[in-house]
């Protein structure tokens, strides 16, 4: 997606929501397979693009999660963006990358901070990133400032997240046999 595909005509930045989540089984590590995803809308809340999806690999945190779907993110929409994050480690961490920080291998979730700095000088200059707080209620948004398109691509984000993780899931007798 581009930023000049939105229909306005104009330039406009791209609003986008995006979330991480682990899952029904979110407290055992064994079971747990978390979802990721992100949405951009249009003014009056149409959806003109997202991705969502279960995270691959042994790594299966929210934390991870949640900085898969910047990376997704940055690595599928082009063009000018304002994408509301609603966890703050990912956000602090953005803003080292932009400050000229680089995360080693062995950092925690290094492969991916890595391919954040990646996109650091073309990307990163052309997506502002902002905190929202999680799960918050609309007039809870409307009371604190939040515009209401970001309020509601990060709910969106989050419903979003709640069922790519739980189509990913394991099966509940596979549950059982683990659970013996």
């Amino acid at each position: 997606l581009k930023t000049s595909a939105h229909g306005s005509g104009k330039s406009e930045p791209l609003l986008a929501g995006r979330d991480g989540s682990g899952g029904k089984h979110d407290t055992d590590q064994r079971l747990r397979i978390v979802g990721w995803s992100w949405v951009v809308l249009q003014a009056g809340g149409r959806i003109l693009a997202g991705a969502t999806g279960g995270l691959t690999g042994k790594a299966q945190t929210a934390p991870r999660a949640e900085l898969f779907a910047v990376v997704n993110f940055l690595e599928q929409v082009e063009g000018h963006a304002n994408l509301y994050i609603d966890n703050k480690f990912v956000v602090d961490g953005v803003a080292k990358i932009r400050g000229g920080c680089r995360a080693g291998p062995k950092t925690e979730h290094g492969d991916l901070w890595g391919r954040i700095a990646a996109h650091a000088e073309l990307r990163l200059n052309m997506v502002t990133t902002a905190k929202i707080k999680s799960h918050l209620k609309k007039d809870q948004a409307e009371v604190t400032g939040v515009p209401a398109l970001a309020w509601e691509a990060n709910f969106l984000a989050d419903v979003l997240t709640d069922q790519a993780a739980e189509r990913h899931q394991f099966a509940d007798a596979d549950v059982a046999v683990v659970r013996k």
